[in-house]
């Protein structure tokens, strides 16, 4: 049986891997594909379920039989069973057909482009109802290989992950599961102990710089640290206002007013959506990066802003200082997924940077 899967130069290791327990018949029936967000691992899932869910005896994938037919990312088409994480309120997913809607729309949208990092928000959650609409769909008898692409497995809560577990344990010969995440951490030790682990390494500037035709793409990759979905995000405009507004907070930190400060938080009504204080976050930690950065003469990541990030009337401050004020935005970004109400995280987190 010939298996083709041709992956990046940094992920030979892992196409190495993926192939040989694929030719030798011991691929596992429950993988995890982790690592930072925007790096291809819904990519890896798909081209590893067409592999799977190929019914061909010569050659995966063989392009002709049924379940590759069915294979049409960019028509949003896939033969696969996608859990996908909803911000609907519960009281919007009573039936089973609104909750596969739910999931529908998000997983054509992954399909359409799977590096993207804008769709799924703080809000998202994959509920116990779509693991137990799972189950009841897998407890069907058939012949024909079923893949499952949990997408943002993190994002279950726990009544969710436990009925997945349950699943896990005991696995059908022809069903696969391929769980994808950010955010190792925040699974059940149980369920990771029953998935084989793919960790997917950031793609090199070589890589990178192939990808993207644009005269800044250097810097656009120091500050995505590699991800193809944050570059994405960071050429579009929202990215752009999500700057402007972070830097016009480190202007009012710089005159040291605390009113100030938590006006500013109030007035900007835009902030108290989670998804975007998410985005003013991501730029606030990516423009006190370049402070430090400049602090210590230094090259910064944003140039645009060289002359008004050197404006700015902060502190002289040792290396812990700013590791310190980095922790307190990444720990606002943690509350903010934690459903914690944005207004109150921001204002938050104001105090302590004064």
């Amino acid at each position: 049986m010939d298996y083709k899967l041709q992956l990046e130069e940094s992920r030979i290791e892992i196409q190495t891997k993926i192939l040989s327990a694929l030719k030798q018949g011991t691929f596992p029936q429950s993988i995890l594909i982790e690592g930072a967000a925007g790096i291809g691992k819904r990519k890896l899932a798909m081209h590893i379920g067409q592999l799977l869910a190929c019914t061909s005896s010569v050659c995966s994938p063989c392009n002709s039989c049924f379940a590759c037919k069915q294979y049409n990312p960019e028509k949003q088409e896939t033969p696969f069973v996608w859990i996908c994480p909803s911000d609907e309120p519960g009281a919007k997913l009573k039936t089973k057909d609104k909750r596969l809607d739910a999931q529908s729309k998000v997983a054509s949208s992954f399909m359409a482009n799977p590096y993207s990092i804008d769709v799924i928000g703080p809000k998202h959650r994959i509920p116990v109802d779509f693991i137990r609409d799972l189950k009841a769909s897998l407890s069907l008898k058939e012949k024909a290989r079923k893949i499952v692409i949990i997408a943002y497995a993190d994002k279950m809560n726990v009544a969710a992950a436990n009925a997945l577990l349950k699943t896990l344990e005991d696995v059908p010969s022809n069903i696969y599961f391929i769980l994808t995440t950010s955010a190792r951490s925040s699974l059940l030790p149980t369920i990771l102990s029953r998935c084989l682990r793919f960790t997917l390494p950031t793609h090199p500037y070589k890589e990178v710089s192939e990808i993207f035709n644009s005269p800044n793409i250097h810097s656009l990759f120091q500050v995505a640290d590699g991800s193809i979905g944050k570059i994405e995000w960071l050429q579009n405009g929202s990215y752009q206002a999500s700057l402007d507004k972070a830097l016009e907070f480190l202007q009012i930190r710089s005159s040291k007013k605390m009113g100030a400060l938590l006006e500013f938080i109030e007035d900007e009504k835009q902030l108290q959506d989670a998804s975007k204080a998410t985005e003013f976050l991501e730029a606030l930690y990516i423009l006190l990066g370049d402070l430090q950065l400049l602090q210590y003469k230094q090259t910064i990541r944003c140039l645009d802003f060289y002359e008004t990030l050197q404006c700015l009337e902060l502190p002289t401050q040792s290396p812990e200082k700013w590791q310190n004020w980095l922790n307190i935005v990444s720990e606002a970004k943690l509350r903010l997924k934690q459903n914690c109400r944005a207004k109150s995280v921001l204002g938050a987190m104001a105090l302590q940077l004064l």
